[in-house]
């Protein structure tokens, strides 16, 4: 038969190819592949930096994952990627904390691209010996691993005991991540199920397959007939009762791990370095910003004992001289500080900014509605909240052109924020009761009489004549009270925040009612 006339060009299906011999074998994925011809797993990697040249940067993961160590590590890797950075080696040697948080930084980790969105961010996991259970979570995020012969990957008993309600979403999760790595989820499995058990077994017949099975299957292939049985056992992986935890070997041989080092960090970093094409004074190190530094020195013993003084000592100093003044805006960010710095939400920046302009909002509120005047109140207020609005969206010190840049833009929005919002303010309590139906959101004074008007002008005008008068405080002014002047008692704020009783006092401004004081 004829296959092509002639001054065609071939064109050849998976089948065709078989049939015509110019195939030995069609398999559906390139996992078979590998299995058929029993390729180390690495082989089916492809450059994930797909061609760039890479930009190292190094970054250690130290203490529990939770919430402020999420944030940190963010932070401290969002600011590599900004640098150019396309190639991050995590240097886990951290372990226990919140598994979700874990979770949730192994997705970060999973989906992480460069500033423009366009390349990925190949991420290097190095599992030292002092890493454990919730960094297996971290590292199953990375592009690929890296362990220490004395390493351990798994040790999921945390999560094995969680709530039974939110084990199996973080454990589909977990099992995800792993086949996106190529890594067989029956793996994962192990490492949170204690009654599965798994075997490593190869093909009995035909082209030659090895993978992993779990026991209850495997028995079921050894009940068949000799001629119908479909596995060879090759030993077994993990038995009952007890959770899977690779060792560095394991973990290599399985195709997890593609590299094993040993010895210190010291002498293992260069290995790994060399192993992705590096030298070492090609990769940089992501060390703890500023903010990262302001979270440490905040939750260690000898200030929280410093913030507790400080924030009583502030606390009977405003009782000793009541109105709200300088020491209690002291104690209450003191003590702000200290709940924050040992709460579930300590060392989480977003949540300090959040408390900082709450309190901020508090202080202009009490200036604004309790305290007369303006003072160390709405100071401070006003302070806290723009600060609070930096440590929100300042994330690091500027350093290079662009940072600074960007850094000008942010204060340049918060700038024109708070401009427009004062301007807009003025300018609605100004047309407001000019527009029609809007003009009944605002409560009208009341129309006076003449006859009334002219007995109300009489006092003011007494009023007036009070401008640089001499009298006694009648009783403490904090800041307001009573003075005596001759044998009329009058309501008075003092200038001050705190004027003592029998006090000499003059008359230095008159507003509408308000008589202000000083001491004299």
């Amino acid at each position: 038969p004829v296959v092509m006339p002639a001054g065609m060009v071939g064109l050849y299906t998976a089948q065709q190819a078989l049939e015509y011999k110019l195939a030995d074998r069609i398999e559906e994925t390139r996992f078979d592949v590998m299995k058929a011809y029993r390729l180390p797993p690495r082989s089916l990697r492809g450059d994930p930096l797909e061609g760039r040249t890479p930009h190292a940067w190094r970054i250690e993961v130290t203490g529990q994952v939770n919430g402020a160590l999420k944030e940190a590590l963010e932070r401290r890797i969002r600011r590599a990627v900004s640098r150019q950075a396309n190639l991050i080696i995590l240097q886990l040697e951290c372990g226990k904390g919140d598994t979700q948080d874990a979770l949730d930084l192994a997705e970060f980790l999973r989906g992480l691209m460069d500033d423009a969105g366009e390349n990925h961010v190949m991420t290097v996991a190095y599992l030292t010996e002092q890493a454990r259970d919730t960094a297996t979570y971290l590292a199953l995020g990375c592009t690929e691993i890296v362990m220490d012969k004395q390493a351990k990957l798994g040790g999921f008993e945390q999560l094995a005991q969680e709530n039974p309600t939110h084990q199996p979403m973080r454990a589909q999760s977990l099992k995800g991540l792993a086949e996106e790595q190529g890594i067989s989820a029956l793996l994962v499995q192990g490492m949170l199920d204690r009654d599965l058990v798994i075997h490593r077994v190869r093909s009995k017949r035909g082209r030659l397959v090895r993978t992993l099975l779990d026991g209850k299957a495997l028995e079921e292939d050894k009940a068949l007939p000799a001629d119908q049985q479909k596995w060879i056992d090759e030993g077994q992986i993990k038995g009952q009762g007890e959770l899977l935890e690779l060792s560095a070997t394991q973990a290599e041989e399985l195709g997890v791990a593609q590299l094993v080092v040993d010895g210190p960090s010291t002498n293992s970093l260069p290995v790994i370095y060399a192993h992705y094409g590096l030298a070492p004074d090609q990769v940089q190190s992501a060390g703890p910003d500023w903010l990262d530094e302001l979270a440490a020195f905040l939750s260690r013993p000898v200030v929280s004992v410093f913030l507790v003084m400080i924030g009583i000592a502030g606390l009977i100093l405003e009782l000793k001289m009541p109105g709200v003044g300088f020491p209690g805006v002291v104690s209450a960010i003191c003590f702000v500080l200290y709940f924050w710095a040992h709460s579930r939400l300590a060392g989480q920046l977003t949540w300090l900014a959040v408390l900082l302009f709450v309190l901020g909002l508090i202080l202009i509120g009490l200036e604004v509605f309790v305290v007369p005047g303006f003072g160390v109140t709405g100071i401070s207020g006003i302070v806290l909240v723009v600060l609070s609005l930096a440590l929100a969206t300042v994330v690091k010190k500027p350093e290079t052109t662009q940072e600074w840049l960007r850094f000008g833009g942010t204060i340049s929005t918060l700038a024109l924020s708070l401009v427009a919002a004062v301007v807009g303010a003025f300018v609605i309590a100004w047309y407001l009761p000019h527009i029609p139906y809007a003009n009944r959101l605002v409560l009208a004074p009341p129309e006076i009489p003449h006859e009334e008007e002219e007995e109300t002008t009489r006092p003011r005008d007494r009023m007036m004549e009070m401008l640089g008068a001499i009298g006694v405080a009648a009783t403490p002014l904090r800041p307001a009270g009573k003075a005596r002047f001759g044998e009329e008692f009058v309501d008075v704020v003092a200038e001050g925040s705190y004027v003592p009783e029998g006090t000499r006092v003059q008359v230095v401004e008159i507003e509408g009612n308000r008589i202000v004081v000083k001491e004299v």
